[in-house]
């Protein structure tokens, strides 16, 4: 037998709020049947963490799967745009609009990524774009005006203090005869200001609603969502690529074009 102290709530008040103790005999049964129930109560909390574990992994393994799935699925374009100057006398300030064409280079995040010689490659491409050529180029022979000002986030592909980036600008400035080249870099995490990140509000919103397949000509991923058919991934990501570039290159931004590949 053991005794224990048992906690019966009053009628009053006072008595359901603090309780009144009383002291009780227990029986070896009741002592028993009070000791398995506290061990099922144990059981019962050390179950209920093992679910609560059990649904944190998996959690965890979805969110990583969905990941993986983004990173497979994920598109990787490179906006670079023309804001027109204006012939502003009385307001030079003003003078540096928002508005001009728009080039956008879609790649994958995946087997293509974000580098200097990238970048160069787009404004190469740039150059060759007839939508362009009233802002890069002058003259009868279109030639490329030979002062090149340019505005970058500051990022490690594209900040003039690394030297692939340097070396893109010299091959750059050799290569179109240029007289000066000017980048401009924003301070860290002042990105928002660059005047390119006042085309990405337009060019999401041609993008609400739109639903793009990973898997147009087949499943390229297992049931973990890994690769295993590399090829078959390639070709969805050239049928979503090519989807984004058709919806973009139709949309016109303050009357301007832009043009997606």
């Amino acid at each position: 037998m053991s005794v224990v102290e048992i906690v019966v709530a009053g009628d009053s008040d006072e008595g359901q709020k603090n309780g009144s103790k009383t002291a009780g005999i227990l029986t070896d049964l009741q002592e028993t049947e009070l000791s398995d129930k506290k061990r099922k109560v144990v059981e019962l909390g050390s179950m209920i963490k093992r679910k609560k574990d059990d649904q944190r992994r998996s959690k965890k393994f979805r969110d990583d799967r969905i990941k993986k799935l983004a990173a497979a699925c994920a598109k990787n374009p490179e906006l670079k745009s023309t804001p027109i100057i204006r012939n502003e006398a009385e307001r030079p300030r003003r003078a540096v609009s928002y508005s001009g064409p728009t080039y956008i280079a879609i790649r994958s995040g995946k087997y293509s990524s974000s580098t200097a010689y990238a970048h160069a490659l787009d404004f190469e491409r740039l150059l060759q774009l007839h939508e362009f050529d009233t802002i890069t180029k002058y003259g009868p022979d279109n030639t490329v005006k030979p002062v090149l000002v340019i505005t970058v986030n500051g990022g490690p592909d594209e900040n003039p203090r690394y030297q692939k980036f340097i070396e893109t600008a010299v091959y750059h400035f050799v290569q179109n005869n240029l007289d000066a080249y000017f980048i401009a870099t924003n301070v860290p995490g002042r990105s928002a200001f660059n005047l390119v990140e006042r085309r990405m509000a337009p060019l999401s919103k041609e993008l609400s609603g739109l639903i793009l397949p990973h898997d147009k000509y087949g499943s390229h991923l297992d049931d973990q969502g890994l690769t295993i058919d590399t090829d078959l991934e390639k070709k969805n990501f050239a049928f979503a690529g090519s989807t984004l570039a058709e919806i973009w290159s139709q949309t016109v931004v303050d009357s301007h074009p832009i043009v997606a590949e």
